[in-house]
């Protein structure tokens, strides 16, 4: 139960960050932001929650298409390249308590490794985690992103998707696709969408 408690904290925990990143770098009235944020949470929280548990890709794609769907009602389409970004930059800062979450649970095993950051499991094994692997990618790009100032950021879930597909062959079990595939399916939307200057404005630039 205690255990529980903590993964579920941890996991609104990054929710709670990735709201407050999103409004800090989202370039839309405050009062508009919060309440994209606000709608974004809510897609994140019921895509993350019924596709499969607590899934966290899933719950970033939600988020992102919760902040669309407010978007869509309100009519400011021309918003959406702001979501994109915003959304996209906040993700690391995010994943790194997200992940963390997933390392208490030991939910990512990996196979059997005699490396010194490998972490023992339950049956007494020492494996890779795949969590931790990736809490420690999203904590690099974390300080890449907040030393420099980055033009587009929604490049960012294809990057993990990429880093998901190398550390592949460390699993154990069937490898996981759906993750990766949400990953690449939503910079591919990125492309498409940057490429209908007349469905949406491109002129506000990070």
């Amino acid at each position: 139960m205690g255990r529980g408690v903590i993964i579920r904290g941890l996991w609104s925990a990054g929710m709670l960050v990735w709201y407050f990143v999103f409004l800090w770098r989202v370039r839309i009235p405050r009062n508009e932001a919060a309440a994209v944020a606000v709608a974004a949470m809510v897609g994140g929280y019921f895509c993350g929650r019924f596709l499969g548990g607590y899934h966290s890709t899933a719950a970033f794609v939600g988020a992102i298409l919760g902040g669309f769907a407010w978007l869509a009602v309100r009519r400011r389409l021309e918003s959406w390249t702001q979501i994109l970004e915003a959304g996209s930059f906040a993700l690391p800062f995010a994943w790194v308590l997200v992940r963390l979450g997933c390392v208490v649970e030991r939910g990512h095993p990996g196979l059997v490794t005699d490396a010194w950051f490998g972490l023992m499991y339950p049956d007494g094994s020492t494996r890779w985690d795949l969590a931790l692997l990736e809490m420690l990618w999203a904590l690099a790009m974390a300080i890449v992103f907040a030393r420099r100032h980055l033009l587009y950021a929604a490049w960012l879930p294809g990057s993990l998707a990429l880093f998901r597909l190398c550390v592949m062959p460390l699993q154990t079990g069937s490898p996981d696709f759906l993750g990766p595939a949400m990953l690449a399916g939503w910079c591919g939307f990125v492309v498409w969408i940057r490429q209908r200057p007349g469905l949406i404005s491109t002129s506000t630039k990070f």
